[in-house]
Order: C-alpha cells, then sequence, then structure tokens
C-alpha cells in the first residue's frame, strides 16, 4: 500500500471520529446527514482504491 492510500485511509478514518462526535453532540439535522452522506462516499473512494492497489500488488 503506497503512502498516499495509507494517508487516506488515516483520514477516511479520523473523519469518522469527527463525524460521530458531531452527531452526539447535535440531534440529527440535514447537516448531519449530509455529512455522513459525504463520509460514505469518501470509505467507499478509499476501500475501492486500496483495493485497487492490492489487486496490482497482488
Amino acid at each position: 500500500m503506497s503512502t498516499s492510500s495509507k494517508a487516506l485511509a488515516v483520514s477516511t478514518s479520523s473523519s469518522l471520529v469527527a463525524v460521530t462526535a458531531v452527531t452526539v453532540s447535535h440531534s440529527p439535522q440535514t447537516v448531519v446527514w449530509v455529512m455522513w452522506a459525504c463520509w460514505a462516499a469518501l470509505a467507499v473512494v478509499t476501500v475501492a482504491i486500496v483495493a485497487g492497489e492490492r489487486r496490482q500488488g497482488a
């Protein structure tokens, strides 16, 4: 796994913590659902990139 993919994975994980903290501090509002949708899209992209790199390296 390349350095940039590791950084992307760490960033995705840390953003999960941030989104969770905002969700806990605010009752479910539209902005919270938008944040979760954006995080889900980021997670899908991260998994696709990491999986693609692993397939190329295998």
